[in-house]
C-alpha cells in the first residue's frame, strides 16, 4: 500500500516538523494568528512549506507552484472566491462561514472546511494535506496563463477532486513548469494524455490515462505501470501487444455537471471550437430553419454563418445551466476520435446536466449510454431526428433523465479515480 511507502511514512514525520508558513495577501488578524500559534511568516514564499492565500484576485500565475496553497476565505468573500480561477489552484480553502464555504465549494479542489478561527483551520488543513498520499497529474495544457481555455486543465482538476474524495492529494502541472516539478513529493504520477510524452517518472509509479487518439509506442508504453486508454478497441489492441493496459472510458463530474437552473435558452447547442477547419455536425445541420448557438473560437465565415456565432468561448462553470437549458445539446467527433472509438467528453457532461443529446454516430456509443444518447448517421438522418425531438418535449425529457442516471450510476470521476487508484502497485489505499 501507498500509505506505508518510505514516502508516506517520511511525509508523517515531516507533518510534526515546524511549518514554514507564507502569507500572499495582507491580513493583521491572520499574522496576529500565527503567531499565537507559534508559527513564523516566511519572507518568502518559495521558501515555504505552506502559503496562505488571502487575495483570491491574485492570478494564479503569481502563486507559487511548489507549496500547499490555501485560501482564507474572510466573512462575505465566498462569492468574490467562487468567481475567481484562483478558487480551483489553492488545494484547500477555509471559511469562517457555512454560507461563504458553500458558495465556493463548488470550485474548490477540496471541500472548504469551515472554521471560526480559520487560521487554526488552515494550519489543520495543511496537516491534513501533508499527510495525505500525493498525486501528480501532468497535462498538455502549454502554460499556467491558457489553463482556463483548455479542457485537459479542468479534467484534471475533476480527477483532483475525486481523488480528494478518496483521501489523496493531487496538483496538476502544464508543460511549461515540467522542467522545475519537484516529483519527489509525489506518491505517484499520472499522465494525462494529450500532449504529454508518455514515459514513466524516475522513481515515481506512472500511470497514464490516454483521452485523444495519439501516436502509442508500445515499446515505450511498457515502460509504464499501467495504461488506461478511452477507446475499447486501442486498449485492446495494446493488450494483445504485451502492454498493461485497460479501457477506461471518460467520465464527468457530476458536483459540477448536474441540472442547473438560470441558462440562456437555445434550441440546438453546440459548444465547440471549429480548430479552424469545418466540423460535421454544422455541415450537416446547415442550413436550417431552427435556432442554432455556437459557442467556441476560430468560427470565421468560411466554416460557418457567423450568425450562428454567439460567443467565442462559455466559462467552464457555466456550461452547466447553458447544457440544462438547450432544448438539444448537439456532440460530434473530430475524424481520429470517431475512427479510434474515443467519446468525446461533452457526452458525459451534458448528460449529466440531463440534457437531450444529438451525436454522430461512433462506436461504443451504446455500449456506455444505451440508448439514452441519438446518434444520427446521415444529414437526412440529423435533420429527422432534430425535427421529432423539438416536437416532442416528453421524449426529450425521458431521453435526459435516462441519461443522467446512467453517466451518475457509473461515468463519474469518483468511478474512474477508483480504477486509477486500483492500478498503482498494491492497490493504492490511501
Amino acid at each position: 500500500m501507498l500509505g506505508s511507502s518510505p514516502l508516506a511514512r517520511l511525509r508523517q514525520r515531516r507533518r510534526r516538523t515546524p511549518l514554514r508558513v507564507a502569507l500572499i495577501g495582507r491580513d493583521a488578524a491572520v499574522v496576529a494568528g500565527l503567531r499565537a500559534a507559534g508559527v513564523d511568516v516566511e519572507a518568502s514564499a518559495e521558501t515555504a512549506d505552506v502559503v496562505l492565500v488571502l487575495d483570491p484576485t491574485v492570478p494564479p500565475l503569481k502563486l507559487p507552484r511548489q507549496p500547499l496553497r490555501i485560501g482564507i476565505v474572510a466573512s462575505g468573500a465566498g462569492g468574490t472566491w467562487a468567481a475567481s480561477d484562483t478558487a480551483e489552484d489553492v488545494d484547500a480553502a477555509v471559511a469562517s462561514t457555512s454560507q461563504d464555504a458553500a458558495l465556493l465549494a463548488p470550485r474548490t479542489v477540496l471541500a472548504p472546511h469551515v472554521d471560526d478561527d480559520v487560521v487554526a483551520g488552515a494550519l489543520r488543513a495543511a496537516d491534513d494535506l501533508r499527510a495525505r498520499p500525493r498525486l501528480h497529474v501532468i497535462t498538455g495544457v502549454s502554460n499556467l496563463r491558457m489553463r482556463p481555455r483548455w479542457g485537459d486543465h479542468h479534467y484534471a482538476v475533476a480527477v483532483a477532486k475525486a481523488l480528494g474524495r478518496r483521501g489523496w492529494a493531487a496538483r496538476s502541472w502544464c508543460q511549461a513548469e515540467l522542467s522545475t516539478v519537484d516529483h519527489g513529493a509525489a506518491d505517484a504520477v499520472l499522465l494525462l494524455a494529450g500532449g504529454v510524452e508518455l514515459r514513466p517518472v524516475a522513481d515515481r509509479p506512472t500511470i497514464t490515462w490516454v483521452i485523444y487518439p495519439r501516436e502509442l509506442d508500445t515499446g515505450s508504453l511498457a515502460d509504464l505501470h499501467h495504461v488506461h486508454v478511452a477507446s475499447p478497441s486501442v486498449a485492446a489492441d495494446l493488450a494483445t501487444a504485451g502492454v498493461p493496459a485497460t479501457f477506461l472510458p471518460q467520465a464527468t463530474d457530476t458536483g459540477r455537471f448536474r441540472p442547473t437552473p438560470g441558462g440562456r435558452h437555445h434550441q440546438l447547442l453546440f459548444v465547440a471550437n471549429s480548430r479552424n477547419v469545418r466540423r460535421r455536425i454544422t455541415d450537416d445541420l446547415l442550413p436550417t430553419e431552427h435556432e442554432l448557438a455556437i459557442y467556441g473560437f476560430g468560427w470565421t465565415p468560411e466554416l460557418v454563418d457567423v450568425r450562428h456565432v454567439v460567443a467565442d468561448q462559455v466559462p467552464n462553470a457555466d456550461l452547466p445551466a447553458l447544457y440544462t437549458a438547450a432544448d438539444l445539446v448537439l456532440n460530434d467527433h473530430w475524424d481520429e476520435m470517431r475512427a479510434g472509438g474515443y467519446l468525446s467528453n461533452r457526452l458525459f457532461d451534458a448528460a449529466a446536466c440531463g440534457a437531450t443529446v444529438v451525436t454522430d454516430a461512433i462506436a461504443g456509443l451504446e455500449d456506455v449510454f444505451a440508448d439514452t444518447i441519438v446518434a444520427y448517421r446521415t444529414r437526412d438522418d440529423l435533420h429527422r431526428v432534430v425535427d421529432e425531438l423539438l416536437a416532442d418535449p416528453g421524449r426529450r425529457r425521458d431521453l435526459g433523465d435516462r441519461a443522467r442516471e446512467t453517466v451518475v450510476a457509473a461515468h463519474t470521476f469518483d468511478h474512474r479515480v477508483d480504477a486509477l487508484l486500483a492500478s498503482l502497485p498494491g492497490g493504492a489505499a490511501a
